[in-house]
């Protein structure tokens, strides 16, 4: 695991894209449009890494993570408008906004997560997973969280192995209307007891 440098950000940004495409078609989204526009919006700030997990055939996975600080936006919207059309650009930017979840006090938070279709059931998530609990170790924090759409059946299944506990599951109106995903758990991996 190693911080997304900036020539890898065009490769970590098509990889997120392709792991959420369901939910960037679902609010009319091309995977042009979607990875172009994460690519672009990519946040830079004291509260934010991206990270990528990387082998001989370059990025095969990325994350970005988080935790309890200022959101930043530094990025120029008529730019964006320019590029990728007002009304894609306003689709994906409510979309993320809908899915923006604030940070508890303490928490590494996992905002998005994926491998690449090609390197995925090689056991490179668990590996990118336990890194991922490593980095939030050696930075103080008490846990490691997330949230996973309750359709995602693998998803789920693979962070229990990895110790995950289900914290609560919620229901939210907005990200079924925006992303025909009604139930999300949240999940947990403490810290602490380890």
């Amino acid at each position: 695991m190693e911080q997304c440098a900036s020539e890898d950000i065009g490769k970590a940004a098509a990889i997120l894209t392709e792991g959420f495409m369901e939910k960037f078609s679902s609010i009319g989204l091309t995977y042009e449009a979607a990875s172009g526009l994460m690519e672009d919006t990519w946040e830079i700030g004291p509260n934010h890494r991206y990270i990528v997990e990387k082998n001989d055939s370059g990025v095969v996975a990325a994350a970005h993570l988080k935790w309890n600080g200022p959101k930043s936006d530094d990025f120029e919207i008529e730019d964006l408008y320019e590029k990728y059309g007002r009304r894609n650009v306003s689709k994906y930017l409510k979309g993320m906004q809908v899915l923006y979840e604030d940070v508890d006090d303490g928490d590494c938070y996992i905002a998005e997560f994926a491998v690449a279709s090609e390197h995925r059931g090689k056991g490179i998530a668990g590996t990118f997973i336990s890194s991922i609990k490593e980095y939030a170790i050696s930075e103080g924090f008490e846990r490691v969280t997330l949230f996973v759409s309750d359709k995602n059946k693998n998803a789920i299944k693979l962070y229990e192995k990895l110790g995950f506990k289900t914290e609560y599951v919620k229901k939210s109106f907005l990200e079924r209307l925006y992303f025909n995903e009604p139930r999300w758990r949240f999940m947990t991996f403490d810290l602490i007891s380890r």
